[in-house]
């Protein structure tokens, strides 16, 4: 089947908005991450260690919860769930819940994170 002229200006437009909204996600998550950390090297393995063994299993509930429930809605935004591992880095790497909550209570209000893939 040939798309028509039409059909392929709206994929082209929704692969964009795709791109825009995750480059948004990624930006998000590095000041994120960063403004937390308060160390370049800190942020870097918080940012980049995947599969982190979580031991801080009540911090790391709480963040996650918090960040779906008020930042990145699961049921919405697929691609924000790819960086769940760095609120589990956080925790793992003792920065405080509350501490991480507090901080999404400032940034997440700032933006309208819906329909993120």
């Amino acid at each position: 089947m040939n798309a028509s002229p039409q059909q392929w200006m709206e994929a082209a437009m929704e692969l964009r908005d795709m791109k825009a909204k995750r480059s948004f996600v990624d930006e998000f998550m590095q000041y994120f991450v960063r403004s937390l950390a308060n160390d370049p090297d800190l942020s870097k393995k918080i940012m980049t260690n995947g599969g982190t063994t979580i031991t801080n299993s009540e911090c790391h509930e709480a963040v996650v919860n918090y960040f779906l429930s008020h930042c990145f809605h699961s049921s919405k935004d697929s691609y924000a769930l790819s960086k769940v591992h760095m609120l589990v880095n956080l925790c793992e790497n003792g920065i405080d819940a509350q501490r991480i909550i507090n901080h999404m209570e400032l940034t997440c209000p700032h933006f309208n994170a819906y329909g993120i893939l």
